[in-house]
């Protein structure tokens, strides 16, 4: 990374180079505070980004492809732009403004000059899709990196994902209702002690309604570190309130491994029980469920993205401890209606809906 570089020069407006010292950063967000020895720098005022609108002017400005003190202008065209799987920190303003390679690291000003925003990447080979790190999240990792040269992040031990139109049918959720599910709880962490689980489906989080996988990440790092907060979930239909009391985020987590693999043909699959030796070649805890050994081209499951080695913990919200267990949950489910099934991938888990095809 360019933190890591053994020299930083800093090169101003007016010409004037000057030595840069490296004060702390943050791998998540992908930002660094530089500091510098000099006096009467020129200051530019920073925004407030939880304030701007989609279709507001944007104005980006950088130096793309080696070509300085650039400047293009367009609008906001969303707020809080996730699942790039970039594993950073995902939280962006897009705009339309051109942002190109060298653009990284400049401001992204609003029409009264003050920087909204940080430019942070594009997608290739997208046309006016850039995206910028909002400034009222890189105003608090200043303060954070300046004070104690770390970032310290709240964390409650839980993975989530959005719910789809099947996973809302598997779960017996109405159209409208909304959330993020529980697909994986760490092994030791606040959210195992305080009792969620997988298939559990968070709604609120301190009386603000929950509709998607980052409203959760959002709102569990406005937290402090040792805070009370009080996670609604819906579990069976019913609504349940549940403590939980964050911890700083580990920089690895141990991940809890109720593993669970698939059986023979059924959507494409072909499986087996998962043996102590492969237990421990997948790294899993326990030698318990199904592993895919093969996968047919052009299934259900293959188009669902289910690949050679995943195991099946649950099918249908019933833990699968063999083979032939597996094959008895299949044998009582409907295919056409659809299937869940929650899958193991390298130790991280994720509910998945397959359904035969008419």
């Amino acid at each position: 990374m360019w933190w890591r570089a053994d020299k930083l020069t800093i090169r101003l407006y007016d010409g004037r180079e000057l030595k840069g010292t490296v004060r702390g950063t943050d791998p998540k967000t992908d930002l660094a505070v530089v500091h510098v020895e000099a006096k009467d720098l020129p200051v530019a005022k920073l925004g407030d980004s939880d304030k701007i609108q989609v279709g507001e002017w944007a104005i980006a400005i950088g130096s793309p492809f080696g070509l300085e003190k650039t400047v293009t202008v367009g609008v906001i065209s969303a707020k809080g732009s996730a699942g790039f799987g970039t594993g950073t920190y995902e939280d962006f303003i897009q705009t339309d403004a051109s942002i190109n390679p060298g653009n990284s690291g400049g401001p992204l000003v609003n029409i009264d000059g003050e920087v909204i925003g940080i430019n942070a990447m594009i997608i290739w080979p997208g046309q006016g899709i850039g995206f910028a790190i909002p400034i009222n999240l890189a105003k608090k990792i200043m303060t954070e990196l300046i004070e104690t040269g770390k970032v310290t992040r709240p964390w409650v031990g839980i993975s989530v994902q959005d719910l789809t139109p099947e996973l809302k049918k598997s779960f017996n959720l109405k159209g409208e209702e909304v959330g993020a599910l529980i697909s994986q709880v760490y092994e030791g962490s606040p959210a195992e002690k305080a009792g969620l689980d997988t298939g559990d489906i968070i709604i609120e989080i301190d009386g603000v309604k929950v509709e998607s996988s980052q409203d959760v990440v959002r709102e569990v790092l406005k937290k402090n570190v040792g805070q009370k907060i009080q996670i609604v979930v819906l579990r069976d239909g019913r609504r349940v309130e549940i403590p939980v009391i964050t911890i700083q985020m580990p920089a690895e987590p141990k991940k809890r491994v109720s593993v669970r693999p698939e059986m023979k043909e059924w959507f494409g699959l072909r499986v087996t029980s998962v043996t102590p030796e492969i237990a421990k070649q997948l790294g899993l805890a326990k030698a318990q469920g199904v592993v895919i050994e093969g996968v047919e081209p052009g299934s259900a499951a293959q188009m669902a993205g289910l690949r050679r080695g995943d195991v099946i913990l649950e099918v249908n919200r019933q833990k699968i401890k063999d083979e032939s267990d597996y094959l008895k949950v299949l044998e009582k489910a409907n295919p056409k209606e659809g299937v869940l099934f929650l899958i193991n991938r390298r130790c991280s888990t994720f509910y998945v809906v397959l359904k035969a095809e008419e």
